[in-house]
């Protein structure tokens, strides 16, 4: 791949999530970071991928794991939540094309089941690893004590002793 594709997928990805950011109306102030941490995820998801060619989970697991960092970042810099800040960011990693692929294997007689059941498969495989990478950002997170106890609102005082 030339430098030339690298930088145009970098700039389609930081669009893409610039994008989304609009149709899913966050804030303005998060559009920006959106776009940034998509194209940051992008270039080490592209980077494995390279790497490692027959992988799918590890990719998809490290850019979960970094949406999941850096948007906690930016979104304690500028003030929203993380969540406002990630969604939009996963644009580029999510398998919407291979869910597409699925179904129309699906649906067209002339292919078998199996192809669709593998690509359902794949398609299951990326969604978790990138919820898993996700996840273990947040438990990093609630583990070193960026956030105050006080804010987990979710977890009565009693559970929270018992996981610390």
């Amino acid at each position: 791949m030339t430098s030339y594709h690298i930088l145009m997928n970098m700039l389609l990805s930081f669009t893409s999530a610039f994008g989304f950011g609009i149709i899913t109306n966050v804030p303005k102030r998060s559009l920006v970071p959106s776009g940034t941490i998509g194209m940051i995820v992008w270039i080490v998801y592209h980077g494995l991928s390279l790497t490692l060619p027959n992988s799918l989970v590890l990719p998809n697991l490290m850019g979960g794991l970094i949406i999941g960092l850096l948007a906690h970042a930016y979104g304690s810099h500028y003030h929203v939540s993380s969540n406002v800040v990630a969604i939009p960011a996963m644009v580029s990693l999510v398998p919407g094309s291979g869910a597409y692929e699925a179904m129309k294997l699906l649906i067209t007689p002339n292919h078998s089941a199996y192809a669709a059941h593998a690509q359902f498969h794949n398609v299951f495989v990326v969604a978790v690893s990138i919820t898993i990478g996700f996840f273990l950002a947040e438990f990093f997170i609630l583990m070193l004590g960026k956030i105050n106890h006080s804010q987990v609102k979710s977890i009565n005082d009693e559970t929270w002793r018992r996981l610390l």
